[in-house]
C-alpha cells in the first residue's frame, strides 16, 4: 500500500471522528467558565498583579473582568507578539515564565500563572517558582491553575504543546520548596467519582442525573485529586526556596511523567489489549498507532517502535513515521518489508530524526497495508541524548 493511499484511510477515519462524535469535544468555554468562579472567589487586594503566560489583550481584559481592575499589571509572554492596544495600567515583557530579570523584586503582591505550567520545560517549571518567590513581597499572592495529569493520563488526552502536566501534591509540594504557604487548593471539573473510583465521560454535561453539570462544577472544588483542573493559591512565606531540593524534585517528577506522556498514542484500524500496553489489528489497512502530539525541544531524537508481525502478505510493507504539526511535516519514515520480519517475533525498529527549533505536536505512526496482523506496543521509546 502506498503512503497516499494509506493518507485516504486516515482522512476518512479523521472523517467519520469529525462527523461523529469526537473523543474529546471541546469544552474549554466550560473550564474558563470555572476558573471565571475562581478568580471572583480568589483573595482581593491585589495592586501590583504580574501574569505569566498572557497571551494577548483578552488576557488583560478577562482578569479585569474576573478579578477586577489592579493599578499596574505586568504580561510576561515569550511565545505571543505584543498586543497594540494594552490597557494603560498595563506593561508586556518578552520573556520566559522562568527568567524573569525586568521585574524588580518584592516589587508585586501578586502573581498569576493560569495554564501555563503544563507548557514549561522542567528547568522553567522551577524558575517560574523561584522568581515568583523573588518579585513578590512577603505575603504576596501566587495563583497557579493547571490540567491534573491524575486525569489525563487516564483519558490518554494530549495536548501538542504540553509537556507534563503536574499532579496537585506536585504542585504544593514544589510551591511549599518554593519558600510559599498553600492557602488554598481546590479542583475545577470533577471528571471522577470521589467514592466509587469511576471515571466520568469528559465533556458529559447533562441537566439531570447523578453526575449533572451543577454537581460535577461543586463537588470539583473539595476533590482537586479527582478533578481535571487544579487551581492552587499560597503566600510568600519568609523561608528562602530551596533550589537545589526544588530541582531534584523537578526533575524525579519528569523521569516518571514523560515516559507516560509519551505512551498517549491511540489506533484507528487498532484495538488496545486488555493490560492497555500494545493495539493490536485486524486485517485492515490504515493506521495502527498514532500519537502522542508531543513538544520537542531542538535536538537529535531516536524513535524505537516494537512491532510483532502476527501474519502478513508478501510483497507488503509496514510503514513507520515520525510527524510533526498537522501531519504535514515529516521528521522521518522507514518501510519494512513483511518478507524482513519473523512471525511471532518482537522486532525493535529505531528511527532517528532531529528537529532543528522547538516543535509541537510530535506523533509517531505506524501505518499497515491489508491483510496484516500486527502488535505494536503503543509506548514508543524515545531518546535524546543529555538531560536538562
Amino acid at each position: 500500500m502506498s503512503l497516499k493511499q494509506i493518507e485516504r484511510y486516515v482522512r476518512k477515519a479523521r472523517d467519520r471522528v469529525i462527523k461523529g462524535k469526537p473523543a474529546f469535544p471541546d469544552i474549554s468555554h466550560l473550564l474558563h467558565h470555572a476558573r471565571d468562579l475562581a478568580f471572583q472567589a480568589a483573595p482581593k487586594g491585589v495592586k501590583q498583579l504580574v501574569s505569566v503566560g498572557c497571551a494577548g489583550k483578552w488576557y488583560f481584559d478577562w482578569i479585569e473582568k474576573s478579578y477586577g481592575q489592579v493599578e499596574q499589571h505586568t504580561g510576561v509572554e515569550f511565545y505571543s507578539p505584543k498586543p497594540h492596544d494594552l490597557p494603560a495600567n498595563s506593561r508586556w515583557i518578552a520573556n520566559t515564565a522562568g527568567h524573569m530579570p525586568e521585574i524588580d523584586s518584592q516589587s508585586a503582591d501578586g502573581v498569576f500563572s493560569g495554564q501555563n505550567l503544563e507548557h514549561l520545560w522542567p528547568e522553567d517549571v522551577c524558575g517560574f517558582f523561584l522568581e515568583s518567590h523573588r518579585i513578590l513581597k512577603s505575603g504576596g499572592l501566587l495563583i497557579v491553575d493547571s490540567p491534573n495529569r491524575l486525569l489525563t493520563q487516564q483519558y490518554d488526552w494530549s495536548h501538542p504543546e504540553h509537556t507534563v502536566e503536574l499532579t496537585p501534591d506536585e504542585a504544593i509540594n514544589l510551591a511549599t520548596i518554593s519558600g510559599f504557604d498553600v492557602t488554598n487548593v481546590k479542583g475545577l471539573w470533577l471528571c471522577e467519582s470521589p467514592n466509587k473510583q469511576k471515571l466520568l465521560p469528559f465533556a458529559e454535561m447533562n441537566r439531570f442525573g447523578v453526575w449533572n453539570l451543577s454537581r460535577r462544577i461543586a463537588e470539583a472544588e473539595l476533590h482537586p485529586n479527582h478533578s481535571f483542573l487544579w487551581w492552587i493559591e499560597a503566600r510568600r512565606s519568609k523561608r528562602s526556596p530551596n533550589e537545589a531540593e526544588l530541582r531534584s524534585e523537578m526533575q524525579k517528577i519528569w523521569d516518571h511523567a514523560w515516559p507516560e506522556r509519551c505512551r498517549r498514542t491511540i489506533s484507528i484500524v487498532g484495538k488496545l489489549n486488555k493490560d492497555k500496553d500494545s493495539f493490536e489489528s485486524a486485517g485492515k489497512p490504515g493506521v495502527l498507532m498514532y500519537g502522542p502530539y508531543l513538544p520537542l525541544r531542538k535536538g537529535s531524537y531516536s524513535a524505537e517502535f516494537e512491532l510483532t508481525l502476527l501474519a502478513g502478505c508478501q510483497s507488503s510493507s509496514i510503514t513507520c513515521e515520525v510527524i510533526a504539526g498537522d501531519g504535514s511535516q515529516m521528521l522521518a519514515t522507514l518501510s519494512i518489508p513483511t518478507d524482513q520480519l519473523q512471525i511471532g517475533c518482537t522486532h525493535r525498529i529505531p528511527i532517528h530524526f532531529g528537529v532543528e527549533q522547538t516543535t509541537f505536536g510530535v506523533q509517531f505512526r505506524v501505518c499497515l497495508p491489508p491483510d496484516t496482523l500486527v502488535r505494536t506496543k503503543r509506548d514508543v521509546q524515545l531518546r535524546t541524548q543529555g538531560n536538562w
